[in-house]
């Protein structure tokens, strides 16, 4: 199986984030990998209660999801939960490390991969803020805490981390420190790296930095195509998914540059990738697709499949606006137009494929993963 570990692994393993979409596919991962292979150490996760649900119940609902994966759904949930010891916070907490010490045994190597964080795309001064007191503020506290255990932490960062760069890149992203950024998010992600690599490296400890491109469901493992989330590419398409609903008869020119790319990549391919490489020596890997995918032709097959037409892709941003250009313009454009106009990157995925088969990453089935979003009205509340 793909996601079977390169070498026999021994030692605990802490997990953050696992409620978001990639967190819970590792979580799927790992106790599979676990239950089949008699493995002795523990699965810790950092969850934190919230006036809906308890830590506990937040990840009984996660276990017990409609749309985990078949392979998972095979195991009962009782042998399943035995598996898996919570520590109840969050990343920020100032007490972390005295709540990790608590529970995990101090003199057992553990793996801490670090998969939570604030994903806002606005390029503003409040979103700013929020990756900075989220992401980088939160990471150096687990990090710190992590450091203190005979550790390896793996960062889940962003493909995107390099910012607007042109052309083919591989997994050294050290030259990039002083490239313009789309936004915050993008910035904020280059500046964990360098602080991971130099905290760790500072302490003597492993650290991995892996680089999922754009996340989108699931592509391997049935039931296919689901997403816990409506962002992205998804979140783009959802604004003609109602204007359609709605009946909107204005005629929507989109600036999009012809040229532009968006490379996507399945979750359950970038959840497999981290299970296989997480143990692995390997400082970077850019976990993306072997070829990004043309914008135009992505979102307009998307479109496509929702039975939205009364469009037109334009090269230059039109004036003279109607109100549903208006309103595009004020909502979505903002957030989108950095990676609809000016990126036209491509990735080197030769260092990916000497450890993983490229043969298991499956064609990007743009309209059945349209069709799931569809299904459900686009409203990650009711897939979550």
């Amino acid at each position: 199986m793909m996601s079977d570990m390169a070498s026999p692994f021994y030692g605990n393993i802490l997990i953050t984030g696992v409620t978001g979409l990639i967190g819970r596919h590792l979580l799927y991962e790992y106790i599979h990998y676990f239950l089949q292979h008699q493995w002795q150490g523990n699965l810790y996760v950092l969850m934190r209660s919230k006036k809906s649900a308890s830590a506990s119940e937040r990840l009984e609902h996660i276990l017990r999801h409609e749309f985990a994966p078949n392979y998972f759904k095979v195991y009962p949930y009782d042998r399943v939960r035995q598996k898996i010891k919570i520590i109840e916070g969050s990343i920020e907490d100032k007490d972390l490390i005295g709540k990790m010490k608590s529970v995990i045994p101090f003199n057992e190597k553990v793996y801490v991969i670090h998969c939570a964080g604030s994903v806002n795309l606005l390029n503003t001064e409040q979103a700013e803020k929020e990756v900075q007191h989220n992401n980088v503020m939160g990471t150096q506290n687990l990090l710190h805490a992590a450091l203190d255990f005979n550790s390896k932490f793996i960062f889940i960062s962003t493909a995107f981390s390099c910012g607007i760069v042109n052309g083919t890149i591989g997994n050294d992203y050290s030259q990039f420190n002083k490239n313009t950024f789309r936004n915050p998010y993008e910035q904020s992600k280059l500046a964990i790296e360098r602080m991971v690599e130099q905290e760790c490296l500072k302490k003597e400890r492993e650290y991995q930095i892996l680089r999922p491109s754009a996340v989108c469901g699931r592509m391997i493992d049935p039931p296919l195509y689901y997403t816990s989330k409506i962002d992205v590419m998804y979140g783009w398409t959802k604004f003609f998914w109602n204007m359609k609903k709605q009946e909107a008869s204005d005629h929507i020119r989109i600036h999009m540059a012809e040229h532009t790319v968006l490379n996507v990549v399945p979750v359950d391919f970038v959840a497999k990738s981290i299970v296989r490489l997480f143990s692995q020596n390997i400082p970077y890997v850019n976990l993306t697709y072997p070829k990004s995918l043309s914008n135009r032709g992505l979102y307009g097959q998307m479109l496509q499949s929702i039975g939205f037409s009364n469009y037109s892709f334009v090269d230059v941003l039109p004036d003279h606006l109607n109100k549903g250009e208006r309103l595009y313009y004020r909502l979505i454009d903002k957030v989108y137009s950095p990676y609809l106009n000016n990126c036209t990157i491509e990735y080197d995925t030769n260092e990916l494929n000497k450890r993983i088969n490229s043969h298991d990453i499956p064609e990007i089935d743009l309209h059945h993963l349209t069709e799931f979003a569809m299904e459900f009205d686009f409203d990650d509340s009711l897939i979550y």
